[in-house]
């Protein structure tokens, strides 16, 4: 796993602006897809609004219309009466009573001068055969267009402060014929209180046109826009031609010139348009402000993945030198390990040798002194030549070897690191059998366990026992299964505490202060696991200590 994480880390910065792309790339697609999702919700929303506007418009016309065809049928069909009867004027009092949106309704004579009005006295007498509704109803016949209603274009009044439109409807008598016209004036304030009803937001607006594609009413209020044409916003022309409830659906530009989106509807069977222009940016307004947060989050995010990978590449890289730098303090390490180790072997060649020396003097030495000095001073040749060797990257000289054999070899050398106030004996049983060791190195450790035995007590006995021993699965140990020969050191020395058992195998851990250098078991531990052996130690204090070797065999 640590491997993987570490390959992982390896590429971490590819993969992470990889990552950074995709979640750039995602953003930008999902900022456009809100943004058509909100247009399109604008388009949705201005269809709902100009159909209600639509709706409540047509009523408005309708009852206009309705009104107009009342009054027009008295006087079409009725005695022909007086100006300014006071009946007729109750009449159309009584029509525009429930009707808010009529300012006022008024006869005009085939003379072109109004002579009913419900504003009477202030329109009495005045002429108005110049007025478009008046010459339309005037030239058609009465099976032609004056026989419907006439919405002409917004103007302003004669009698009274104001623009009103106008709703006309020819006066057909069947004795005179052209007997008039009859007109209702509707206020466009009326469609802006309408309007302002429909609550539209900031930068819209809704507007009456003709189908010639002149403003009639609009909301907001704008009394200088009020009858020109707007031909740039392209709503559909043709009059009377067009399909009742004609609709449509497009972007375009506000009268104000600004982007919009534009909803119209055709009013049915009259020649009025109306056209809700919602403001394009007031309708992106919340997405602009989702887009803006969705962007630096999905920016600040980008910045911490890069940093994270910066971080973590700065990590490695910090990793890689600190591991460097620990390998070459191991390497020196293991170098001042290993010249206190050969230094600490060398100590014990020489013990022996000054040991002999020191009976030389004393006179009459017995017969095995100068065999075990030239021992010592063989092992240390050895010792040397190995060291050498290692110096040129040659492995240890690591054979089968019989291990009673080498015990038995190394009896005089034992004898001499023992000291004349130990005694050493020996318990071989493994003779015949073979095993994997290094002569030099086993010689070095076996004197390491005999000087540390010594060093252990004043006056005792240390024992050297060997004996072929079957591990399986369950023996305390790390070793595999199989067939070991067990080299055990035991003495009856003052014992290892149990605090410091544990750390007897580290390099320069001592128990013997000032005289100890803490690196004879720890060589012991190193040549053991090279052989692929083991090392166990068991020890009592005031008992002794038991120090056990495991060879595998060959």
């Amino acid at each position: 796993m640590f491997l993987q994480l570490r390959d992982l880390s390896q590429h971490l910065v590819p993969v992470v602006g990889v990552l950074a792309f995709i979640v750039a790339v995602t953003s930008v697609i999902l900022i456009w897809q809100a943004r058509r999702q909100a247009v399109y919700e604008g388009k949705i929303k201005a269809e709902l609004v100009s159909r209600v506007a639509s709706e409540q418009t047509l009523r408005a016309f309708q009852t206009t219309e309705l009104a107009l065809q009342r009054l027009g049928y008295l006087l079409e069909h009725g005695p022909p009466l007086p100006e300014n009867d006071e009946g007729f004027a109750r009449e159309m009092q009584a029509a525009i009573r429930d009707l808010p949106h009529i300012r006022a309704i008024h006869v005009v004579a085939p003379d072109g001068f109004i002579i009913h009005a419900t504003t009477f006295p202030h329109s009495t007498r005045i002429r108005v055969s110049d007025r478009d509704y008046f010459v339309a109803q005037l030239k058609s016949t009465p099976e032609g267009r004056g026989t419907g209603v006439y919405i002409g274009q917004p103007i302003r009044s004669r009698g009274w402060e104001g623009w009103f439109i106008p709703v006309s409807r020819r006066i057909n008598r069947r004795d005179t014929g052209f007997s008039g016209v009859i007109v209702a004036a509707i206020e466009p304030k009326y469609f802006e209180d309408l309007f302002r009803d429909l609550n539209l937001e900031s930068g819209d607006a809704l507007a009456l046109f003709n189908t010639d594609g002149n403003l009639i009413a609009r909301f907001p209020k704008s009394p200088g826009l009020i009858g020109r044409s707007w031909s740039q916003l392209r709503l559909p022309s043709g009059g009377n031609q067009l399909s009742p409830t004609h609709a449509g659906l497009r972007l375009g530009q506000s009268l104000e010139n600004k982007p919009v989106v534009i909803s119209y509807r055709r009013l049915a069977t009259y020649p009025v348009i109306a056209a809700v222009l919602l403001g394009q940016r007031e309708l992106l307004a919340h997405w602009r402000q989702v887009a803006l947060e969705w962007g630096v989050s999905s920016v600040a995010l980008i910045v911490l993945m890069l940093a994270f990978a910066v971080v973590l590449q700065r990590r490695r890289q910090e990793r890689q030198t600190a591991e460097a730098r620990a390998l070459a303090i191991q390497r020196f390490e293991t170098v001042g390990h290993m010249t206190s180790g050969i230094a600490h072997d060398f100590n014990n060649v020489l013990a022996v040798v000054a040991a002999s020396l020191r009976l030389l003097r004393n006179g009459k030495p017995p017969d095995q002194v100068l065999p075990a000095a030239e021992q010592a001073l063989e092992r240390g040749q050895r010792l040397t030549s190995q060291l050498l060797g290692f110096a040129r990257r040659h492995s240890l000289e690591i054979k089968p070897h019989d291990i009673d054999q080498l015990v038995v070899a190394l009896q005089p050398m034992l004898k001499q690191a023992a000291g004349p106030k130990c005694t050493v004996s020996y318990r071989l049983n493994s003779s015949g059998t073979r095993c994997h060791a290094d002569q030099a190195q086993f010689d070095a450790a076996m004197l390491n366990l005999v000087v540390n035995a010594a060093q252990a007590m004043d006056r005792g006995s240390i024992e050297i026992i060997t004996e072929p021993v079957m591990l399986d699965r369950r023996s305390k140990t790390a070793l595999k299964p199989g067939r070991y020969v067990s080299v055990k050191v035991k003495d009856d020395g003052c014992g290892i505490p149990a605090d410091a058992l544990g750390r007897v195998f580290e390099a320069f851990y001592t128990t013997k202060k000032e005289s100890g250098t803490g690196l004879g078991l720890a060589q012991v531990y190193t040549f053991m696991h090279y052989v692929h052996g083991d090392v166990r130690i068991e020890s009592q204090v005031g008992v002794g200590t038991t120090v056990e070797l495991l060879f595998p065999c060959a």
